[in-house]
């Protein structure tokens, strides 16, 4: 294996590890909404609007990206 195809390797394995962390805090954070759905409507309507919101810029104000920089506002 040469040295390109070993950077590749090394840079994927960040990535994957950096999408397991979102993917286990969205999960926590999703459960904890979640909790609050019956007790405190008005806190989980604004989580989401701020969700939609975080989506919208991240599609809105990327017409060039790097992966880390998506990793960091996904985040």
């Amino acid at each position: 294996m040469n040295f390109t195809s070993k950077f590749i390797q090394a840079a994927l394995g960040i990535s994957f590890f950096k999408v397991e962390e979102i993917k286990n805090n969205s999960i926590k954070e999703l459960l904890e909404i979640k909790s609050k759905i019956k007790e405190d409507p008005i806190v989980v309507e604004n989580w989401f609007d701020n969700e939609i919101n975080k989506i919208k810029n991240i599609i809105d104000n990327n017409s060039s990206i790097d992966i880390e920089s998506l990793i960091n506002k996904i985040k």
